[in-house]
């Protein structure tokens, strides 16, 4: 399960953020998972119930927000939640624009 590991860098990073901004505790971080970011919401929940309690966000709130996949066409820039076929416009394969990222939107610090 490589959530426990991508769990202990974003821990890593609130703490970090939290000990820059002279706080003594985190109580909420905030997420964005891509669809096809390749983590899953509820493992990665579980690691950080695992791992929050010896760091400063032990007792902190972790919300996680899904991000839809989105395609854009390379040429005329129109946008779709499908890829299984060229932009009617430009006869051109969209590429992906979000859907596959990992984010830390938020952190709140006490």
């Amino acid at each position: 399960m490589h959530e426990m590991s991508i769990m202990a860098n974003i821990l890593e990073i609130v703490t970090s953020t939290a000990q820059k901004a002279q706080g003594a505790k985190v109580t909420r971080i905030d997420l964005a998972i891509g669809e096809r970011a390749g983590v899953v919401a509820d493992a990665l929940a579980f690691a950080f119930e695992a791992m929050s309690p010896k760091s400063m966000a032990a007792g902190a709130e972790l919300v996680i927000t899904t991000i839809a996949l989105c395609y854009r066409c390379p040429s005329c820039a129109r946008e779709s939640e499908e890829n299984s076929s060229p932009c009617p416009t430009c006869d051109l394969y969209p590429e992906v624009v979000r859907g596959q990222e990992l984010q830390i939107t938020s952190i709140e610090i006490e």
